[in-house]
């Protein structure tokens, strides 16, 4: 008898670890691809890049950086997320969920259940709760990168936002959504601002994964514009840089501000804390390899965020 409970609590066990796969471990970055803003229909990165771990109302959570939330329609940036995990379901909290946790992902859903969101969309400046619900229509193990990771196919339907719409969705272990990691839509307005491509996803453990068929840095090969629209109000000078990278300051308008440089792949670069009470903002890039970065600064009570890239020279 001692033997049979023994068994079965060892394979509760096995079951249970094997279970808890951790979302977003270090230098995760999801890279994706949007089109510019009306009028310029031209493409650009959006990055949603794990920047740190902070104690938030007595829990440890996770910080991603990004601009964008919804897959198309973003009227004003979002800045930052605060993500945690229990079990197999993993909690959101944003200025789109009025700052309460939500469920983004519940991935020890079963068929036929679903999760809600209210999310404030629609204009920035007459902001309308919208209702989310993630329909689970089936469940499947995929292999990638060697890992064998449960996969939920959804339906997304939205209510409150001008029409009904919805859309299927894969949400895979790990990576998340197959579309932009806040499978959202958004329609208020066309303003020409669409998700179009997931590009790739990497982490410390996971490694690199190459979603689609362009490379992470494809629009580099293809020369296209890609400076973002809410960082119109950044300016980094020289890009490209070879020695010291010089932020104008007048922008930036709290008194500290904590930068981090992460490559494609998600590794932390350097990271330390900007001064705003100095004449000329620089951050000492010369001992960098040569190649494409993401810089991304954020104020001491994270209310203020800006993410975008540079390119260091030799």
């Amino acid at each position: 008898m001692k033997k049979i409970c023994f068994i079965i609590f060892f394979c509760l066990q096995f079951l249970f670890q094997k279970a808890q796969i951790v979302f977003c471990p270090p230098h995760t970055v999801w890279t994706n691809v949007f089109t510019h803003s009306w009028p310029n229909q031209t493409l650009e990165y959006e990055n949603v890049v794990y920047t740190g771990k902070q104690l938030l109302g007595g829990d440890t959570v996770k910080v991603l950086t990004h601009n964008r939330f919804f897959l198309q329609t973003n009227m004003s940036s979002t800045g930052i997320t605060y993500i945690k995990q229990k079990g197999d379901t993993i909690f959101m909290k944003n200025a789109r969920t009025q700052n309460n946790w939500q469920i983004l992902y519940n991935y020890a859903a079963t068929v036929g259940s679903s999760w809600k969101n209210d999310i404030l969309g629609g204009f920035s400046f007459n902001p309308t709760l919208v209702s989310y619900t993630t329909n689970v229509l089936s469940i499947q193990t995929v292999t990638i990168n060697g890992y064998q990771l449960k996969q939920l196919s959804v339906f997304v339907n939205q209510t409150g936002l001008m029409q009904p719409y919805g859309g299927y969705f894969n949400i895979t272990e790990r990576l998340g959504s197959s579309s932009f990691l806040f499978h959202f839509p958004g329609r208020a307005v066309s303003d020409g601002d669409r998700f179009v491509e997931n590009l790739c996803y990497s982490d410390s453990i996971f490694g690199n994964y190459q979603i689609g068929a362009h490379s992470c840095n494809y629009l580099n090969t293809m020369g296209l514009e890609q400076t973002s629209a809410y960082q119109k109000n950044i300016y980094l000078y020289p890009n490209p840089v070879a020695g010291d990278l010089k932020i104008n300051p007048e922008v930036l308008t709290d008194e500290n501000y904590f930068y981090c440089i992460c490559n494609l792949q998600g590794q932390i670069i350097l990271n330390g804390e900007l001064k705003t009470d100095q004449n000329c903002l620089s951050i000492p890039v010369a001992c960098m390899a040569k190649g494409v970065y993401i810089l991304s600064l954020r104020s001491a009570d994270n209310q203020t965020t800006f993410t975008t890239r540079f390119v260091k020279t030799e």
